[in-house]
């Protein structure tokens, strides 16, 4: 429940810093309880890039693009890298973010889309429980800082307490849905199945798209709040970054890299969950014992500790898998740490890592091609990367999956499954199907009505 507050709360300037890069920033820090970063946004104007952790009780917001920094394609990300010209500023202050990125699965992606972007923006906002901690950066010698700060609490909407907040006004209406049929989904199973029959592959992914024409305003504040209620183990993202927004409710993390400490995860395998403790129980049962879903899960952990150990200390991993139960679905999860060099860059990590099995296949680049000769356009986010690099050491990224594109009246969802030898197509379409869940029902609840 979020509250209106005083627009006379205090507001600290903690620090303050000048760039070799030419960017001057300045911190500050107030106490807002309960106010969500999402009704500040302004989705026909701003740039922006949201992330919601729920359990963690965690928003960040980042507004404007101070310096954006594009890579056409994946080949070129091989030669990219960031500049880190910002000295670890706000280590004691709860780590803001520097950049804020994504990468769009391999190779290329949709004329408009750009492949990926990496930006320092303008503002960041990160609220953690009680805490509101905002970083202002200019490269404007006359910037006033104090006028934008001023703005910025006015914009979060901090008035005098009066109760609940209501929601935005909206409600939409679908008005034609396209979807690819059992029968296409499964050819596309039988042609990436003879990829690993044949020896080319050892796992797939095969993917669909679900495309909603709906009336109405969408309501994102709701939507983002549904999310994290219905799926708090999740992490939320929506930004327009890619020239339409975009929005994901991820349970799987790339990495989280803290200074020399690496903490990941496969997750691959999975199975409807049942709102019924003992068929929950008998379900999970059977995903630890399945031979389709140990092998898929396998395959993608082997890939994350294989390619950790060629540069890591040490390497520690879960030899055996345990569940994990989401609202719609119970996964296989086999958490993956490591000590670094104390130079790794999360870049380095990024490619590294990404793409990973569970959303692309093994080997990763013969996969990637397969994937976009049987599906015949490029996915663009849905299986690629997002998250943040901070100066301070802490970077967070995260696998784009349950998510999709929305622009004007239209949304584009995508939901996939892993493929081995022994897949059944119609298994994996009834995968897909529950995949589609968190972001389908948004516009099928009352919540959009």
């Amino acid at each position: 429940m979020s509250f209106y507050f005083d627009t006379q709360t205090d507001i600290t300037e903690i620090n303050s810093h000048c760039y070799p890069n030419g960017i001057s920033s300045k911190y500050y820090k107030l106490s807002i309880p309960g106010v969500s970063l999402i009704p500040s946004i302004h989705f026909d104007n701003d740039d922006f890039f949201y992330l919601r952790f729920p359990e963690k009780l965690i928003e960040i917001v980042a507004f404007g693009k101070l310096k954006t920094f594009s890579v056409n394609n994946y080949h070129e990300l091989g030669s990219f890298k960031l500049s880190f010209d910002f000295p670890p500023n706000d280590a004691k202050y709860e780590k803001l973010p520097d950049y804020f990125s994504y990468i769009s699965f391999p190779f290329n992606s949709s004329q408009g889309i750009p492949y990926s972007s990496w930006v320092i923006p303008e503002v960041v906002i990160k609220t953690v429980g009680e805490k509101c901690l905002i970083r202002i950066n200019s490269t404007d010698e006359n910037y006033n800082f104090d006028l934008k700060i001023h703005e910025l609490v006015s914009r979060l909407g901090l008035h005098t307490v009066t109760g609940t907040k209501s929601l935005p006004s909206g409600g939409v209406t679908i008005t034609s849905v396209e979807d690819e049929s059992i029968a296409e989904f499964s050819e596309k199973v039988v042609k990436m199945k003879s990829q690993i029959t044949s020896g080319v592959l050892t796992k797939g992914v095969v993917s669909r798209q679900r495309v909603i024409r709906f009336e109405g305003k969408f309501d994102f504040h709701s939507a983002i709040d549904t999310l994290a209620e219905k799926y708090p183990e999740c992490t939320i993202l929506l930004t327009n970054y890619p020239n339409k927004l975009f929005l994901a409710a991820t349970p799987e993390t790339l990495f989280r890299l803290d200074g020399c400490n690496l903490v990941t995860e496969a997750v691959a395998g999975s199975i409807q969950s049942s709102e019924k403790t003992s068929e929950q129980l008998t379900r999970e049962n059977e995903l630890l014992h399945s031979a389709k879903n140990l092998e898929e899960h396998f395959i993608v952990r082997d890939f994350i500790v294989n390619n950790l150990k060629l540069i890591a200390r040490e390497v520690s991993f879960d030899h055996k898998p345990v569940t994990r139960k989401l609202k719609n679905v119970t996964h296989l999860v086999s958490r993956v740490s490591a000590r670094l060099p104390g130079n790794t860059s999360p870049v380095e990590l990024i490619k590294l890592l990404f793409p990973t099995p569970a959303l692309c296949g093994s080997p990763k680049l013969e996969a990637a091609t397969i994937i976009n000769e049987i599906e015949g356009h490029p996915r663009d986010l849905y299986g690629g990367v997002f998250g943040y690099i901070t100066a301070g050491g802490l970077s967070e990224y995260f696998v784009s999956i349950r998510c999709g594109f929305l622009l004007d009246n239209e949304a584009v969802l995508y939901a996939g499954g892993g493929i081995v030898a022994n897949s059944d197509p119609t298994e994996e379409f009834a995968e897909t199907e529950i995949k589609f869940t968190p972001l389908y029902s948004l516009f099928t609840d009352e919540l959009q009505h």
